[in-house]
């Protein structure tokens, strides 16, 4: 569903919910469409539409705040910080969405902030 909006994650929320509909095979570790003819596509095929790609994402995020050292997802000497994990192709789809609107997926860090407290399901920190 196309919707009309001035909202960036409104529309990025439309276009998340279009992406997790398409049936698509392809292996998330090359990202090469599955064929039978020329599987495997790679040395650790993880073949998945989607959904399947987004659920499996949102469940090693749900995994990995298990064994976070600080509520901020940060390393022990605190210089490295993780903030949002998406698969590999929607993350491709958002820049190039956001590319074709002269504007960028996140400007900044305040942007990066903003779609994990939006999109709560790949956010890695507890508190954003």
């Amino acid at each position: 569903m196309l919707i009309k909006t001035t909202d960036k994650w409104a529309a990025a929320h439309a276009l998340i919910n279009t992406w997790l509909r398409d049936k698509t095979i392809y292996c998330g570790s090359c990202d090469a469409e599955y064929d039978e003819k020329s599987f495997p596509c790679c040395e650790d095929p993880v073949l998945a539409n989607n959904y399947e790609h987004c659920k499996a994402i949102v469940e090693a995020i749900k995994e990995q705040k298990k064994t976070l050292i600080n509520e901020y997802a940060s390393n022990k000497k605190k210089n490295f910080r993780s903030t949002v994990k998406l698969p590999r192709r929607l993350y491709y789809v958002l820049d190039k969405y956001y590319k074709g609107h002269k504007t960028k997926l996140f400007e900044n860090e305040l942007e990066v902030r903003q779609f994990a407290r939006k999109f709560k399901q790949f956010k890695v920190p507890i508190r954003v």
